[in-house]
């Protein structure tokens, strides 16, 4: 039960993932959060933002809200036991070498997604990452 005020150097992280743990799968909203633990919401969002980060499959169902946790990633190596390592990212000199296709816009569809044809003749539609 979150009591108010600080509550010295107790680490937020190991008291969320272990509340987590106790309901994996199910959806878990900040303010049963707040009741069942001594930190505030700005700690609890923070923490859950610092388990993503290091590899825990926390999937927001409402950002900032809700969430559930679905355990921890499988790890590249274990340096660390407690902190999951993600795979290492090419670098730009690596992604620069790569082999390069051209593309050329062929036209827009009527919802608006852009149609492009490759160096081969295959026809794709682009879309947005974000």
């Amino acid at each position: 039960m979150n009591q108010g005020g600080k509550i010295g150097r107790v680490r937020v992280q190991p008291a969320i993932l272990k509340y987590f743990s106790e309901v994996p799968g199910e959806e878990i909203w900040i303010d049963d959060l707040v009741n069942s633990t001594p930190f505030d919401e700005k700690q609890i969002q923070s923490a859950i933002t610092r388990l993503i980060a290091n590899g825990y499959d926390v999937r927001t169902v409402m950002r900032g809200r809700s969430w559930s946790y679905h355990g921890l990633r499988k790890p590249t190596k274990t340096a660390n036991p407690e902190r999951t390592v993600l795979a290492a990212v090419p670098s730009i000199p690596e992604i620069a070498k790569a082999p390069r296709t051209m593309y050329e816009e062929v036209g827009i569809t009527s919802d608006g997604t852009i149609v492009v044809q490759s160096e081969n003749g295959v026809l794709y539609k682009l879309g947005a990452i974000v």
